[in-house]
């Protein structure tokens, strides 16, 4: 499996609509995606038609752990051989858990091992920096 992260330190450059592209192009290429929106505005779930509720994403896995960090029951189809693990505002929760742990830096590395063996392809839609 292959991760590709879209990022950048400035909103409003167009980060969810690359990832979105990209993933959707390497679908109709025939290869399994993962689209995955790392982004708390969750515009990525949005353009994916994805859920965009609280809890329903990689919002969910991210703010409980040391619980389980497989995101299987969260991964959702957008289309023949695209899949979403979307997110929604309250995955800004998820950041006092990644600051509260040494290893908060490798819980959507150990997320995604849960999927390593579906997936050609991770595109993930990371928001921009916060002060």
């Amino acid at each position: 499996m292959r991760v590709l992260a879209v990022t950048a330190n400035k909103g409003g450059v167009g980060k969810s609509t690359l990832a979105f592209q990209v993933a959707a192009e390497l679908a109709r290429r025939g290869l399994r995606v993962l689209a995955v929106d790392a982004d708390k505005q969750a515009d990525l779930t949005r353009y994916a038609r994805g859920p965009r509720l609280a809890g329903m994403g990689l919002d969910a896995v991210l703010t409980d752990p040391p619980g389980s960090l497989d995101p299987r029951p969260y991964i959702g189809p957008v289309s023949d051989n695209l899949d979403l693990l979307g997110s929604s505002p309250r995955l800004a929760d998820a950041d006092r858990v990644l600051h509260s742990t040494a290893a908060g830096a490798f819980l959507i590395q150990r997320c995604l091992e849960f999927v390593a063996n579906v997936y050609d392809w991770v595109v993930i839609d990371t928001g921009h920096s916060d002060p």
